[in-house]
Parts: structure tokens; C-alpha cells; sequence
């Protein structure tokens, strides 16, 4: 994830989080995973407890838009879920799934692009 954010922000490009979960969750995760800075690197947070209602609704998305003030032909969500494929393509979003261990039986046809881990991203980036 790490290396992931890292390329992204060498580019240029923008980032941010539409989730359903809580802001606690996210902070309790993302501290762990990549330092309690890791807020700074995001332009948009959104977080399912900021919404009224949560995946497959694509509030998150539409709010995500919103605030980073572009529109969602110049966006890609990641997703791991159908639940979040659905959002983020109602919001307009192409999206890129990288399968959970928890939903990796489910179909993930509308994807613009199914990969198993995003370090194959970092090859497509380059």
C-alpha cells in the first residue's frame, strides 16, 4: 500500500477514501498500516458514519466528488467489494477491484479491471 500511495503522489494525482465504515475504523487502520500522518496524504475523506446511507448507495462517492470538486470521468476507485463496485459505478466511477478474502466469489464483471493485488497497478502506472 505503501509503495501504492507513494507512486500516486509522484504523479500528481489526487486521493481519497469513500467507505463505509466509521472515521474511528479508518484511523485505527490506516495509523497502523502506514503512521498516524496519514491523513495528510488523502484530499477527500469520507466515511460511511457521514453519510446517510451507506454501500451500494454511492453517497460516499457523490460526497468524495463533491469535495475534490472534479468529475467522475477523471476518477478510478479501488474497491474490494460488489457492494463498492456498485457505488462507485453509480457515482459514475470507473473501478478497479482487488478482491477480499471475503468477497472473492463475487462478480465483479462491470469492473473496468479485476487485479489480485494492487502492486499490479504499480506496473500499470509506470
Amino acid at each position: 500500500m505503501e509503495a501504492l500511495l507513494k507512486s500516486a503522489c509522484r504523479r500528481g494525482q489526487r486521493l481519497a477514501i469513500a467507505t463505509t465504515t466509521s472515521l474511528g475504523n479508518i484511523d485505527a487502520l490506516l495509523s497502523a498500516a502506514t503512521g498516524k500522518d496519514w491523513a495528510d496524504r488523502f484530499d477527500a475523506i469520507v466515511a460511511g458514519d457521514q453519510v446517510q446511507r451507506k454501500k451500494p448507495a454511492p453517497e460516499v462517492y457523490l460526497e468524495v466528488l463533491r469535495r475534490l470538486a472534479i468529475p467522475a470521468s477523471d476518477c478510478i476507485a479501488i474497491e474490494d467489494s460488489h457492494n463498492g463496485l456498485v457505488a462507485a459505478s453509480m457515482a459514475g466511477i470507473a473501478v478497479v477491484v482487488t478482491p477480499s478474502v471475503y468477497f472473492d466469489d463475487e462478480n465483479f464483471s462491470d469492473a473496468l479491471l479485476v487485479v489480485n493485488d494492487l502492486t499490479a497497478l504499480l506496473d500499470k502506472a509506470a
